[in-house]
């Protein structure tokens, strides 16, 4: 089981029923649609849906070196996809007018 090697949590304020998880330097190209409902992914980007349209949203970060063993009993819907980097640097989180928690690492 893989630990993580880094980890946070706070509010990140979605807009639009959406925040991002993307790469620093990647162009924003808005998808139009999800296949899955959830998630879309563009080239180093990550549009996260939300229930709530606009406001604040709780979330947890975890930077892993393998990929975790996860537990989704709790959840009502759950999705996996890849996140393709476009540039070096860091992932960032972060609304999509606004910067995201401090505290959620990025790698």
């Amino acid at each position: 089981m893989s630990k993580p090697i880094a980890a946070g949590e706070g509010l990140v304020h979605a807009e639009y029923h959406t925040f991002l998880v993307s790469d620093a330097g990647a162009f924003m190209s808005v998808p139009r649609a999800t296949t899955n409902g959830l998630v879309v992914t563009t080239p180093g980007v990550a549009f996260i849906r939300t229930g709530i349209h606009t406001g604040n949203v709780w979330i947890r970060g975890e930077v892993h070196r393998e990929a975790p063993a996860i537990d989704v009993g709790a959840w009502e819907e759950v999705v996996e996809i890849s996140l393709e980097a476009t540039t070096e640097g860091h992932v960032v989180v972060s609304g999509l007018g606004s910067d995201g928690p401090e505290n959620v690492p990025s790698t």
